[in-house]
């Protein structure tokens, strides 16, 4: 749960739903849980259903949960809210005979009565152990994870500045369905427009995500979007755009642009 990783940090209390049906030995672990420090009771249960109710109502991080609830086993409890997805579950028994059981459902700690302060002080301790762990864990995972995505999203171009005579033109690189090698320059050619851009299409290539633009061609990139097939012969191959436009593409590139745009097989043979 969310919940309980968060609550591994210093700054925020654990947060402690206690489950018991018997009213004066409720006070008296309520009793016992303020005094420990960095507790917040958040609420409190008699019954099977109002412990799983709470569970999904309030989220604590740690349920103190009556084995000897009246109407049920406190381990059914546990299964019934997920023992996946479950908080940390402290089982209170009067023996224990169940004690191997409770430990199939993940119990985190299991105390046999009565409960004494430095029974409850020592669980505590590892709880905090255990939730600080836990948010550490996550941390890195986070950490790890976003290094991963900032490693595989390069910083790829989003627009081109094309200079002209007089004016800046800013053309966003989805516009471009194709574009072309003109000795040092680049053309880039959209739906409607042929741009010229001082830069090599090898220089260009490198800014482009390959993910979505393709070099089929010493002197062609392609917008792999705008591709909606392939016409290869014995002699030559092309690369067919949305607006019937073919470009000429290398045979060692054929089968890349297969990969990436769709099944040899569904390619058209001249």
């Amino acid at each position: 749960m969310t919940e309980t990783t968060a609550a591994g940090s210093e700054s925020s209390p654990i947060r402690v739903l206690i489950v018991e049906s018997d009213p004066r030995t409720c006070a008296a672990f309520r009793s016992l849980m303020e005094s420990e420090p960095g507790l917040e009771i958040v609420g409190e249960a008699s019954s099977a259903r109002e412990a799983i109710d709470s569970v999904r109502l309030v989220a604590p991080d740690v349920v103190l949960l009556d084995l000897d609830l009246r109407e049920t086993n406190g381990i059914d409890v546990v299964r019934h809210y997920g023992v996946e997805d479950s908080p940390l579950t402290i089982f209170l028994a009067s023996h224990e005979r169940f004690a191997a059981e409770a430990f199939q459902v993940n119990a985190f700690d299991y105390i046999v009565k009565p409960l004494t302060e430095a029974r409850l002080h020592a669980t505590f301790d590892r709880v905090r152990r255990h939730l600080r762990r836990s948010h550490f864990e996550e941390l890195s995972e986070r950490l790890e994870a976003l290094l991963a995505e900032v490693r595989d999203a390069r910083n790829y171009a989003r627009r081109l500045w094309i200079r002209s005579p007089g004016q800046f033109l800013i053309l966003n690189v989805a516009e471009i369905e194709w574009v072309e090698a003109d000795a040092k320059y680049s053309r880039l050619h959209t739906h409607d427009a042929t741009h010229r851009l001082r830069e090599s299409i090898s220089r260009l290539e490198a800014r482009l995500d390959p993910m979505h633009f393709a070099r089929i061609h010493r002197s062609a990139i392609v917008n792999l979007d705008r591709v909606v097939g392939v016409l290869h012969s014995d002699r030559s191959s092309s690369a067919i755009l949305r607006d019937g436009t073919r470009i000429p593409m290398s045979r060692s590139q054929k089968f890349r642009v297969f990969e990436l745009v769709g099944d040899e097989s569904g390619a058209s043979t001249s």
